[in-house]
């Protein structure tokens, strides 16, 4: 079953602490709606980036200040890498809420729980879970 929030009328004063039932339609509409406002973010985020780049670009004609105003872009496209990781991520969940399987693991099942989603929206893991695809990614 498909869902959709987008035209989801959720109370003013909604809290997802006082929900008592997990993953419950107004607790879904509350993290479709947090997750569409970060990805509206992060997507006006690259565009001003990738403005202010071209802005600055076109203005120093010296290639040495150049070469240094492209390094410092270098920096910020490196975090901007990130950003097209969680872009990714947010559009991933905004897809789970839409098959009803978000705020659950996708390797356990069990509830991701509600603070770790607060926490990180478009969390796929369980906190343990993901610890240990981290830990053994270093190893």
């Amino acid at each position: 079953m498909v869902r959709s929030y987008k035209n989801y009328s959720l109370p003013i004063d909604y809290d997802p602490h006082y929900d008592p039932t997990y993953m419950s339609e107004e607790m879904l509409a509350y993290f479709y709606k947090i997750l569409t406002i970060l990805f509206t973010r992060i997507a006006n985020k690259e565009d001003e980036t990738i403005h202010a780049y071209e802005e600055e670009n076109s203005r120093f004609p010296d290639h040495v200040d150049q070469g240094t105003l492209e390094e410092i872009y270098e920096q910020e496209f490196a975090s901007e890498e990130v950003l097209d990781f969680i872009k990714k991520e947010v559009l991933a969940a905004l897809e789970r809420i839409k098959q009803g399987n978000f705020g659950f693991c996708e390797e356990t099942e069990e509830a991701i729980g509600l603070e770790r989603l607060l926490a990180v929206p478009y969390a796929r893991y369980t906190a343990a879970v993901q610890e240990e695809k981290e830990h053994s990614k270093s190893l």
